[in-house]
């Protein structure tokens, strides 16, 4: 569900007992920050309340999926997401409630794409399991399995990324995504086209993960392994000698500051609806940040100049640097590695290289 100026959710309850029930509604974000509610419901009747009024306190990005529970059956509901930047400012999507009994380690999301073209798809996934959930997605296109990217979702809370902040250019156009866990996962993908118009599909439950034949073969994607060349930008500490200007940048940005973006902030920040109003995907992140105003009146990036570069410093454990919270929100900060390859980046003129 989501509460912003981007898009509006509502949540449909049916009670088709012949007495009153009485749910309880438990909200996770991304974030993990939760939010717990309670509602009658009478009989043969239905709950029709939107997020502004269930969750007052998590209105804004980024987005939050629902459990519901009660003591009683015979229970069916809907998530209604609308989207207010359509030119009929009211334009909604419909998916149905997924009981946890269909929760399943392999889930298959049917229809992704990855364009240049204006319009996005965003899968969420959520870990319905007790521990952190080590999530395997695979892109398929072509009769091939054409890459394969690791994430990880703690227990209770959902993931999402549009697209091209999961795979990057390593997928292009139309394809299909199957994700494989050690933990029970459910999931929902959504759709959006030039005029943020929303469509949803429930994820549905595999068996077995696809192998065609050829498919392993497509190492490529274990090119997804790739994120950690943020890592391997350890290389670009012996670059810190390369302020001097010596020998040219040993930063890239495409290469090596977008992988930490992309594995580490862009499961919120993207133009999804669990969108935090930053997008961070690959293809994005740097025309959003570069020279561009933060709300804090100072840019997110400024070439050569860490300390005005309010991004950088969010992503500080010195909270005296800015205002709210240390990115990433509720989750572990960013190693020393990927903190020295930001540094370096912005040092040597925060090039798009």
């Amino acid at each position: 569900m989501s509460n912003t100026d981007q898009f509006g959710s509502t949540l449909v309850v049916n009670n088709l007992n012949d007495e009153v029930v009485t749910i309880q509604l438990n909200a996770t974000r991304t974030t993990g920050e939760t939010a717990q509610t309670t509602r009658d419901i009478q009989p043969f009747s239905q709950l029709v309340e939107g997020a502004d009024s269930l969750f007052p306190t998590l209105s804004g990005p980024p987005g939050y999926t629902v459990r519901m529970t009660s003591t009683a059956g015979n229970l069916t509901g809907a998530i209604v997401v609308t989207g207010f930047e359509s030119p009929s400012q009211s334009s909604p999507s419909q998916a149905n409630v997924v009981p946890v009994s269909d929760a399943a380690q392999i889930l298959m999301f049917s229809y992704l794409f990855n364009t240049p073209t204006p319009g996005f798809a965003a899968p969420v996934i959520i870990n319905m399991g007790t521990t952190e959930a080590v999530v395997t997605l695979h892109a398929y296109k072509d009769g091939q399995r054409v890459a394969s990217v690791q994430q990880t979702v703690p227990a209770g809370t959902p993931f999402t990324n549009i697209a091209s902040g999961i795979f990057g250019d390593q997928v292009e156009g139309d394809f299909y995504m199957v994700a494989e866990s050690d933990q029970p996962l459910l999931g929902v993908v959504f759709i959006f086209n030039a005029d943020r118009e929303p469509s949803m599909s429930n994820a549905v439950a595999l068996s077995a993960v696809p192998e065609p034949g050829n498919g392993d073969g497509s190492d490529g994607g274990d090119g997804g392994d790739g994120g950690d060349g943020g890592d391997g930008s350890d290389g670009g500490d012996g670059g810190d000698g390369s302020d001097g200007g010596d020998g040219g940048p040993t930063i890239s940005f495409a290469n090596d500051v977008q992988p930490i973006f992309s594995g580490r902030c862009s499961s919120c920040h993207t133009l999804s609806p669990f969108s935090a109003g930053l997008n961070l995907s690959a293809g994005n992140a740097y025309r959003n940040i570069v020279n561009v105003r933060s709300s804090q009146a100072t840019n997110y990036i400024t070439p050569n100049d860490p300390d005005a570069s309010y991004l950088y410093l969010k992503l500080q454990s010195d909270s005296s640097r800015y205002v709210g919270s240390r990115m990433p929100q509720g989750r572990p900060a960013l190693g020393d590695a990927d903190m020295q390859t930001i540094l370096t980046w912005i040092n040597e003129g925060a090039l798009d290289n």
